[in-house]
């Protein structure tokens, strides 16, 4: 009999590498993205400069159910604000952030 956690379809992510890979790298514990911050670059209130934000579902919700170059294009280290999410991490390891940061955050992002 197969157990009824597996049955839930919000569990079975957990168990794609994928996901392991895009959690560890998020959270700055995987060796490619040692110390890795993700931030978003946001308006200020009042005036047209960009601050960076630690993500969180408030901060996201305007990218919901859209492009994902919407939000690709914002994505930067915490740590240097300049520098893009996109051009630090290879490709294999940003695609698997992405998938990690669409299903924790639940943005059904369009590709």
């Amino acid at each position: 009999m197969i157990d009824g956690a597996r049955l839930n379809s919000d569990n079975l992510r957990l168990d794609s590498p994928v996901y392991a890979l895009g959690k560890s790298i998020y959270y700055g514990r995987s060796w490619k993205a040692r110390g890795l911050k993700v931030c978003l670059l946001v308006p200020e209130e009042g005036n047209e400069a960009l601050k960076s934000v630690r993500l969180s579902r408030k901060v996201l919700k305007p990218f919901k159910n859209g492009p994902i170059v919407n939000l690709t294009t914002r994505l930067v280290d915490c740590r240097k604000p300049k520098s893009h999410i996109a051009l630090i991490l290879d490709q294999k390891d940003f695609l698997a952030l992405m998938y990690f940061m669409n299903k924790r955050f639940h943005l059904k992002l369009e590709s």
